[in-house]
């Protein structure tokens, strides 16, 4: 009976000392996924502005009237700021700039934290960017 009682104790103890290695690695495995998840959004974001300023270029060989579909995906929020020629893309705390060779129609900010379709539209002498749901 006294050995039965010894591995039994011998087993809770190696079942507690590897309830505590797991407590104590926890932290360092969340902090890990976190930063995998930052790196990734960053890296979507910055696909996105690619894309993008590609869109724009296209965008400025085309006529008028001409029209192009960009689909967004973001995990987090991702905040957007139109100015004359630029966008400003910005994603948890880091700014992706992207350069327009043709004005936008108008100025303006927007948020956006999930599946967003942006609409690229050709007029005379600008670009008017709309914002739906796809």
């Amino acid at each position: 009976m006294q050995c039965r009682a010894q591995v039994s104790l011998e087993f809770l103890l190696v079942v507690a000392s590897a309830l505590f290695v797991m407590l104590l690695i926890a932290p360092a495995i969340v902090a890990v996924s976190t930063r995998a998840l930052h790196a990734a959004e960053l890296t979507r974001a910055k696909l996105f502005a690619s894309d993008l300023e590609f869109a724009l270029r296209k965008l400025n060989a085309f006529s008028d009237g001409s029209e192009l579909l960009l689909v967004c995906k973001p995990l987090t929020e991702w905040k957007f700021s139109l100015s004359s020629k630029n966008v400003t893309i910005t994603v948890n705390g880091s700014t992706f700039l992207v350069n327009s060779p043709i004005s936008f129609a108008s100025k303006m900010e927007f948020t956006i934290s999930e599946r967003t379709c942006m609409r690229l539209k050709r007029k005379p002498a600008s670009i008017e960017l709309s914002v739906e749901d796809c």
